[in-house]
Parts: structure tokens; sequence; C-alpha cells
């Protein structure tokens, strides 16, 4: 009797679908995380193999399982827990730029004068910082456990979150969300810090000028977080000089006619 290969390239959408069915209701799966009063049933074949923490989890190695069959995922929250384990399962998570769209919406003035009288700027100020504090948890939990993976796909799309020069609402939120970039002490928290400072240096010079709303939100961040002050000056300090260089150098084409 020939032994069948049980190596295949992909799912089915049926069995896809079927654990992902089983995710909702619990049923069949075999390990669960804990956050507080949360308890998110998942397989342990899908986590195990993104993390090895996970694994080692699962195998009973790890401190904080109380079992074999759970973990215990201290200092976060809840919903930063299901982002990751909607990632876990799908690729992506409910802030993820695919999920999302755009936030950008161009039907709000920009002008310093119209911020306090515009509702849609507030909303859309608030709902950036709502996703850049997911975005930041995400990284730090994700960081944690060593889904790398994961790791780079959060940072991905901070930074494209924060690439909006032309948007005072998108500056102010960046501004709003410094303090807790900079609790951040491992490497992505790092990441995240040169993300902001090289956003912040290259695009949004007009908002650092402005007086008003948008100068005074900066100010206030400048005394609360001395690193960020430091590390914005050297910011346009490398900036300046790398634009020297550049005007200083010659084409290899001119010095050959010279």
């Amino acid at each position: 009797m020939v032994e069948l290969p049980l190596a295949v390239d992909g799912l089915s959408s049926q069995a896809a679908a079927g654990i992902l069915r089983s995710l909702g209701t619990g049923q069949f799966c075999d390990f669960e995380f804990v956050c507080g009063e949360l308890r998110v049933p998942v397989h342990r074949a899908v986590v195990c193999s993104q993390s090895p923490v996970f694994a080692a989890a699962c195998l009973g190695r790890k401190p904080q399982a109380a079992n074999s069959n759970s973990l215990q995922i201290p200092d976060t929250d809840p919903q930063t827990v299901r982002l990751m384990v909607q990632y876990l399962y799908t690729g992506k998570h409910a802030f993820s730029l695919q999920v999302l769209g755009s936030l950008h919406d161009t039907s709000i003035a920009t002008c310093e004068t119209r911020v306090i009288d515009d509702p849609g700027y507030t909303r859309m100020k608030n709902a950036y910082v709502t996703v850049l504090t997911a975005h930041i948890k995400l990284v730090a939990l994700s960081e944690t456990y060593h889904i790398h993976q994961l790791v780079e796909q959060v940072v991905r799309e901070f930074r494209a979150l924060i690439s909006r020069p032309e948007c005072g609402y998108c500056f102010v939120a960046i501004i709003e969300v410094i303090p807790r970039v900079y609790e951040l002490e491992n490497a992505s928290g790092n990441i995240l810090r040169r993300e902001c400072i090289a956003a912040i240096v290259a695009s949004f010079g007009p908002w650092l000028t402005a007086h008003g709303y948008h100068r005074k939100a900066l100010d206030n961040v400048l005394a609360a977080v001395p690193q960020f002050q430091k590390e914005l000056l050297e910011g346009f300090i490398v900036g300046k000089h790398q634009i020297g260089q550049k005007k200083d150098s010659v084409p290899e084409s001119e010095s050959r006619d010279q």
C-alpha cells in the first residue's frame, strides 16, 4: 500500500472556514490565551507555528502557563490580544490598512483657523490617535511573543499612517501618541521613535512653525518628553547635514566636463 504524503500547499477554503468557525465557538480549540477576564480559545497548530514563546507555553516550559492548556498574557488589554489572534489566523487585524482603507478625509480643511470650528477635524484626529495607539500596543505585544512578521507589518502600517504631511489632524495625532511611543523600551519602540521623528522632520514643517493649536500641542509634548525634544533636534541636524552634502556633491558627468 502506497502511503500518501499529508503535506499540502495550502488549506482548502472549507478547511480554513472550519478553523475560523471553531475559533468563534471555542469548539475543537486546544489552547487559550488568558488576559484578565478574557479567555481566547485558539489552536496550538496555528499559534505555536508563528511564535516560539507560544510553542514553549504549549509544551509547559513557560512560567506564565498555569497549565499546558493556557497562557497568561499580562500587561496588555483584551483588545490588543484579540488583534493579535486575528492576525495569527488571517494575516491581518481590525486596524490593518487593508481593513480600514484610507483614514484621510479630503473634505476637511487643513487651515489653522478652521480647526476649532470643524468637528470633522476632531473626528479625524481622534480616529488617527485610536489607530496609532492600537498599532503601538500591538507592536509591543508582538515583540514580547516574538511574532516577527506581525512586528514588521505593524511598523509598515504605522509608517504609512503618519505619512500625511498635508493633514494637521495627522500631525496632532502623532504628537498625542509620542508619550506612549517613548514608554516602549524594546527594539520596536526605537523603530517607532525613528519613524515619528523622520515624519515630523521631513513632512511637518508648516505645522512646526505655526502658532495656535498645532504649536501648542507640540510645545506640550516637548516639555513632557525631554528625550523626544533631544531626538527631534538631532533629526533636524542630521537632515540639514544630509541636504548640505547633496548640494555640495558634484555629479560625475559634471566633473568630467570641467
